[in-house]
């Protein structure tokens, strides 16, 4: 991601684009959990896993949203060691779909 957002500036505005590409601004992914009480602990990590695997692609940046208002319980990954899970799976996943990228 950083290679990519290397030619934006802070504010987002297209300042380089690459040659022979119309400019345009960064794209985000905003990933949260299925808003469902029943996805919980590892079930909740899986479900981040996998919206992080289709949706990274289509983005330049992805933004992982650990505490959302708009799911039934509204924090998930307030415990320390929950969200260090999350992390390492994420960065995990980004490494699958960083390789998988190269291959294409």
């Amino acid at each position: 991601v950083a290679g990519r957002m290397k030619d934006y500036e802070v504010l987002g505005a297209a300042s380089r684009p690459i040659p022979g590409q119309p400019a345009r601004a960064p794209i985000g992914v905003n990933i949260a959990k299925t808003h469902s009480p029943d996805i919980m602990g590892a079930a909740a990590v899986k479900d981040f896993v996998a919206s992080f695997s289709r949706l990274a692609p289509h983005g330049d940046f992805v933004v992982l949203n650990v505490s959302c208002p708009n799911t039934a319980e509204g924090k998930t990954f307030e415990d320390p060691q929950t969200l260090a899970e999350l992390l390492a799976a994420i960065k995990a996943e980004k490494q699958k779909v960083e390789a998988e990228s190269k291959k294409a």
